[in-house]
């Protein structure tokens, strides 16, 4: 089951993410499941420090994803007991009251068009890290929210990741931080957290797949 926000199914036994120097628990976003045949599920994990969601740097231990079954546990990543619990993605209540919120995600193939003006973006990131030939910028809307493909940073790179990272998912946010609407491109819709750059893992914890469109619905 793929979703954001609720408690983690685990599959392998609980192992809550820990931050590696206060041992305060991480905020479990969402799981993802993991293209294949076998049910594997990706399990997003994020320090939170004044909403803001997850570290300056790709290996602080802020970010975390975790696969289970058989995925291992990332060097930077420090684990909690098996009887750890953090808070879960939520919204502002009425109160001002932090409201745990839960959505189930319905995968399904992403449009030609927007298949289209993904690799679009995807090539224009890639020139912009002159990684491949000049592209034009993009006039056409691109898809925010979607599973496997390539990642689409805001700024067209992403730094501390290279080749032994593999690409999992992205997702936008749109949403209300107390009485101050925002909007970014990195987080769920309808919460008031963001986070700092599309998910990604090591390799050989995940596989990749082809680019699915992630289309959150409440619960």
């Amino acid at each position: 089951m793929s979703k954001f926000g609720g408690q983690p199914v685990w599959l392998d036994g609980p192992a809550w993410p820990v931050h590696p120097r206060t041992r305060e628990p991480l905020v479990f976003v969402g799981q993802f499941r993991v293209p294949g045949n076998e049910v594997r599920l990706a399990y997003l994990f994020l320090h939170e420090e004044g909403l803001d969601m997850g570290g300056d740097a790709v290996e602080d231990g802020e970010a975390v994803v975790l696969v289970q079954p058989g995925g291992r546990i990332p060097s930077f990543a420090s684990i909690g007991s098996p009887s750890t619990q953090g808070r879960t993605l939520w919204r502002w209540g009425p109160d001002e009251t932090e409201v745990p919120v839960e959505w189930l995600i319905d995968l399904m193939p992403m449009p030609p068009e927007l298949d289209k003006a993904a690799n679009h973006a995807a090539a224009w990131s890639r020139w912009l890290r002159s990684e491949g030939p000049e592209v034009e910028s993009l006039d056409e809307e691109q898809p925010t929210d979607f599973l496997g493909g390539e990642a689409h940073y805001p700024n067209g790179r992403a730094v501390g990741i290279d080749s032994s990272w593999l690409f999992l998912c992205q997702f936008a946010q749109t949403g209300a931080r107390r009485s101050q609407t925002r909007s970014s491109s990195t987080s769920a819709t309808g919460v008031a957290s963001s986070s700092s750059a599309p998910t990604t893992s090591k390799a050989g914890s995940c596989r990749t797949a082809a680019r699915r469109h992630l289309g959150p619905a409440i619960r």
